[in-house]
Formats: structure tokens, sequence, C-alpha cells
């Protein structure tokens, strides 16, 4: 306990550290979360302990507050059946919700997970699993359309106070996922907010948009102070936002200012990220101004791998616009499943917009979209390839309402003033991996991309390339997402393919081997993007096999498997698939949708798999293998009770 003892004017002031008198409320099924907030004071903690709980909570007017999982497995929070949020704050300082699976079984119009709502600083949600939410009473449906504007939200966040924003916002390491959201989002962010920073998260499978931060709505219908700003959206995989009654991005800035899009994985959507300014309330010619998309890895997207400037090609008047912004230092590969639209970045209804040191990687020959109602583009040092016809160029420009003209390499340079020493260049980037369903963004060796970016380059605060790198190194930066030959790397990153040989692993020491069984040597190797496995024997005959793999180096989390001691197994590849420990008691996995490449025969198991797929990899992971025949364990390595200790190298 921390005292302090001050006279003022002969008045002995005596003041104790309010967190000593904090209070741990223990919280086990059976009994009320919401009594326990109720009686919380500044400082305390509401710990709830493994179970399944029908309930939905309120935070109202609360401060320095924490709610929080035991640790001691999966805490459930259901909804209470008539609440239409299941975790609902309001206003307040400092609170944090953190570690929960949460549900919502009233499935109703407008429901949510989690919704933040009024003003007050310093809210976190971290950590948590949001899924089966929905706006409708039914289960997840891919292929779900709704009759009326309606919708529902996993995350909502809601600056509704004219005059105080709700600002220090963040929203890290959660999974959004399997949500039917109507015309709302998975993650949404609205009205008066300010400060705001969306990291480390995973949102898929979402009917409408993954991530949206939205402004200048009539919800909340604010006059002033209405466009979330000062935000960051960073390092967060978006996949499967696919919506079958409008054209969605999986990440939306519409309305926001000053907002930075960094290093995000964003595929298998139909636009993967994308900026605009559909509303304006009062505000005539609005704006959406200084937004950033930045080092991010953008491929297979219906649509579009980046749209700027939303639904303004033909009523731009209707709406605002976006206006002095940059897209920069991204990798597209093989967005637009059409050459009808067929575009890997698409401009319209915007002004002032810098793009530059991007690798464009395109299916089609036309590869950029510019709409009647763009003004002053600058484009520089980005390299543009496409498999259709590597050498041909063609952008598609919007002359007047019904009419597109096609225009090649340097009529497009032309209109966007790319002169000079660092013009953008038409030429085969040389990726590690193109692969539209897997691609590896790293360079090579020889890639034409490597130091030949914008010339006058100049890195944000903490900025860093999609590894969390160095962003320029020799001096000036590479294209695209990687910049490659960091120098604090080691050179002893192995080049493996996935071929079912083990030519590529001589110089690869096993971790684990055994004698007289069908599974003899366990070897991992990683790149920066990858891990990879091989296992040989003899006689490895069947399909079956698992690989368990305790990610985050702690036996305490995760699952232990009664053939080895203290595991902690966080992952499972089982037959050639992906699956995340739930935290459920017992055999308790969930699928993860993910590509794992696998090449198996008799004498071999060889897989490959990204590194992004974990959501935490520590530097040091344990591994074990099982060779199985109608599930029955044939050979393990180990084959003694301990897992094998794997060391990730720092490598390129």
């Amino acid at each position: 306990m921390i005292f302090r003892i001050i006279w003022i004017s002969g008045i002995l002031l005596f003041f104790v550290n309010m967190r000593s008198w904090a209070v741990d409320r223990h919280v086990y099924p059976g009994n009320s979360i919401q009594s326990q907030i109720d009686i919380s004071s500044a400082g305390d903690q509401v710990i709830i302990h493994a179970g399944t709980y029908s309930q939905s909570i309120s935070i109202i007017n609360k401060s320095s507050l924490t709610i929080i999982s035991a640790g001691d497995g999966e805490v459930v929070l259901m909804g209470s059946g008539s609440d239409t949020h299941t975790i609902y704050i309001e206003n307040g300082t400092d609170i944090t919700v953190s570690g929960f699976t949460v549900k919502n079984s009233l499935k109703a119009a407008w429901s949510t997970g989690i919704t933040i709502q009024g003003y007050g600083s310093g809210f976190t949600i971290s950590e948590n699993k949001i899924t089966d939410i929905s706006y409708i009473n039914e289960s997840w449906n891919s292929n779900d359309n709704p009759s009326s504007i309606v919708g529902a939200n996993g995350i909502a966040i809601i600056g509704n106070s004219e005059n105080t924003p709700l600002s220090n916002i963040n929203i890290l390491n959660n999974e959004v996922s399997y949500c039917m959201t109507g015309w709302n989002e998975g993650i949404s962010l609205k009205g008066n907010i300010s400060n705001f920073n969306i990291q480390g998260n995973a949102v898929h499978h979402i009917t409408n948009i993954g991530i949206d931060v939205l402004g200048l709505s009539t919800y909340p219908n604010l006059y002033t102070n209405n466009q979330p700003n000062n935000g960051t959206i960073k390092n967060n995989i978006v996949y499967n936002c696919i919506c079958n009654y409008t054209d969605n991005g999986a990440i939306y800035l519409d309305g926001a200012i000053n907002t930075m899009i960094s290093n995000n994985k964003v595929y298998n959507n139909k636009y993967g990220i994308t900026l605009g300014c559909e509303n304006q309330i009062n505000q005539s010619n609005a704006s959406s101004t200084g937004l950033h998309i930045r080092n991010n890895l953008i491929y297979n997207n219906s649509l579009a791998g980046i749209m700027c400037g939303s639904n303004g090609v033909n009523n731009g008047s209707a709406e605002g616009v976006v206006s002095y912004s940059t897209i920069d230092g991204n990798t597209l590969i093989k967005n637009s499943s059409s050459t009808q639209w067929g575009s890997e970045l698409v401009i319209q209804n915007a002004n002032n917009i810098d793009c530059f040191s991007n690798v464009i990687y395109g299916q089609y020959t036309q590869m950029i979209t510019i709409g009647a109602n763009v003004h002053t583009l600058s484009f520089r040092a980005n390299c543009y390839y496409n498999i259709a016809s590597p050498t041909e160029f063609w952008a598609s420009r919007q002359t007047s309402t019904n009419t597109w003209t096609s225009i090649d390499l340097a009529t497009f340079k032309t209109l966007t003033n790319d002169t000079g020493s660092d013009q953008s260049i038409m030429a085969n980037p040389l990726l590690m991996n193109p692969d539209i369903n897997n691609p590896d963004p790293h360079l090579t060796a020889i890639s034409p991309c490597i130091d030949e970016g914008k010339i006058d380059f100049a890195t944000f605060s903490g900025e860093n390339d999609y590894d969390g790198q160095e962003r320029i190194l020799n001096g000036r930066v590479d294209i695209g997402v990687d910049e490659y030959g960091n120098s604090t790397l080691s050179s002893s990153c192995p080049a493996i393919t996935v071929d079912g040989s083990l030519s590529d692993w001589g110089s690869i020491t096993p971790i684990a081997t055994a004698a007289s069984q069908s599974s003899l040597s366990l070897k991992i190797a990683n790149n920066a993007q990858a891990l990879y496995f091989a296992v040989s024997g003899n006689g490895m005959d069947s399909t079956q096999y698992q690989i368990f793999l305790n990610t985050d180096n702690d036996v305490s989390t995760g699952y232990t498997d009664n053939t080895y001691d203290s595991s902690g197994a966080d992952y499972l590849i089982e037959s050639g698939l992906l699956y995340k420990y739930d935290g459920g008691s017992g055999w308790s996995w969930t699928a993860v949708n993910a590509s794992v490449q696998v090449n198996k025969n008799s004498d071999l198991t060889e897989l490959g798999i990204n590194r992004s797929e974990f959501s935490s990899l520590s530097s040091v992971i344990t591994v074990a293998y099982k060779d199985m025949t109608n599930y029955v364990i044939q050979s393990k390595l180990p084959s003694d009770k301990t897992y094998a200790t794997y060391d990730i190298i720092n490598c390129q």
C-alpha cells in the first residue's frame, strides 16, 4: 500500500493509492455478473470463471473497471435472450473487457455482441471471440439477404455525444466471425470518436463489411463532430466478408479523417480496402481527408483490391469526396475476378490522391479504373504486371456518364504526373510466390522492386514493412510491402518447396528422431512468412496424422493430450486441416479457414503454412507429431512424453 502525507497551510492531507483498496470480484457459473459490476468501485476487477453464462451485462458511468476471464477455461457470455446487447458500455473511463466468447442469443434487429456508446475515454476490448451475432434469429448462412434495411454488429462503438467524444478506443486481438450483420458490420465505429486503434484482430465470415469507420451519417444524428479521426487499423486479417445485396469492402473508411490502414492482410472479399464519403448530413461538399492505405497485402478480392472514393462515378454531386490521401507500399495480387470491371485499383469521386511504391500484380490487362469525378492524381514508383499479357497495361478512364476509354501506360503516366527518375515500371516484380490462394509477397533477390520505391519517401512514426521490420534500407524504400534484405535478419533461412522431396531439407537438423517405428525424423523450418514441417519414415501409408503446436510456448494454456505431459497445444494440423483450440473441456477445436500446403506419401509428410494463420507465434514453439491408422497411433515424434522444441529463426 502506498501512502502520501502532505501539509498544505497547516492541513494534513493523507492520500492512499486507490488501487491498493481495489477488490477482485470472482464470478462462477450460476452467479450474477451484473451484481458484481453494480457494486464495483474504481480499480476493481470482475473476474469471470469458466462456464456458459446466459446473461447480458451493462457497464454504465463506471471508471477504472476491468472485466476479464479467469483463464481457467472458456467463458461464454450468451446474452439474456431479451437484451439487445450482450455487453453494453455507456460513458465512463478506463474500461477493459477481455478474454470472452461473446454471443447474442436474442439474434434480433440491431443486436450486438459488444457496444460502447456515449462519451468517455480509455476503452479496451481485447482477446475476445465474438461470433453468432445476427439481425435475425437464424444460424449462420453465407447466402443471407435481408428483405429490409436492418442490421447487427459484432462490436459497435458509437460516439453519440456532440460535445464530448469517445476517445482512446483500443480494439485488440479479437476474433469476430460468422456474424450475419445485414446492413451493418463486424466491427463498426461511428460518430464522435477520436484516437482509436483497431489492431491484431481476425475478422472473417461476415455478411457485409468487416471493419467500418463511419462519419457524417444520420446515425448517430450529430451535425458537428461527426467524423471519427486520428485512428489506426493495423495488423488485422480480414477475409470472407462477402455481401449478397450490395458491393462491400472488407475494411471501409467512410467519412473518417486522419486514419491509417496499415500492415493488414485482406483477401477473399468483394472489395479489399475502400475509402469513401457517402454521407454529408448538413455539410455540402464534405470530404474524408488524410487517409492512408499503407503496407497492406491485398489479394483475391473479387471486384478490386482497393477502391478510393465510393459510389461517386454517377452521382458525385450527392456525395462527399475523398481527398488528400495516399495509397503506398502495398502489394495487390490478382484481385478482380472479371474483365467486365476488372481492376486492381479503382479511383472515383476523389481528388489529390498520391499512389506510389505499390506492386500491382493483376490477372487482366485492365489494371486501374479512373472515374470522371477525379482530379489531381499523382502516381510514382509503382510496379505494374499482369499474367494475361505481361507487357501490356491498360487503365479504364471515364470520359462521360456512360463512356469509358482505355488508355495505355504512357497516356496513364501523363494523366497521373508519373515522371522523373522514379517513375512507375512495367515488369514482373518477381515475388516469392504470387499464388492467388496463398501468396508470398516477399521479393526475390533479383526483383526489380528492390530500392526502386519513391525517392523522397518518408516513414510515419513507428512505421515498418509488412513483416514488422525496417521500412527503408540502403537509403531508398522498396516497392511493395516487403523491404528486402533487412540487415538484422539471418541469412540462414532455407528455401523450402512442399513437393514431397527432402532434397531442400538436407542442412536442417531434426528436432526429434526415433528408431523402429513408422515415423523416424521430425524437421521444422521457417522463413519470414511460413512454417514448414517434414516428417520422414517408412510405412506412413495412412492419410491420417496430427501435428500439435504449442505456439505461445506456454504449457498452462491450450490442449493437453494424454500422450504427452504439459503440452499446451494451441493449434492442431490434422490430415491437412488447421484447427485452433477453443478453450473448451477435452477435445475442443475450431476449424481455421487456412490454406495448408501438403505433400504426403508413405515415406514423407511435408507441409507448409503461413505464419500469419496463427494468432500467437512466439520465438520458441513446441511440437509433436502422431502417425495414425484409423485414428490409432502407429508412432509418434518425439517418442517420449515431451514436445520437441523449435526456435523460430529471424530471416528473410
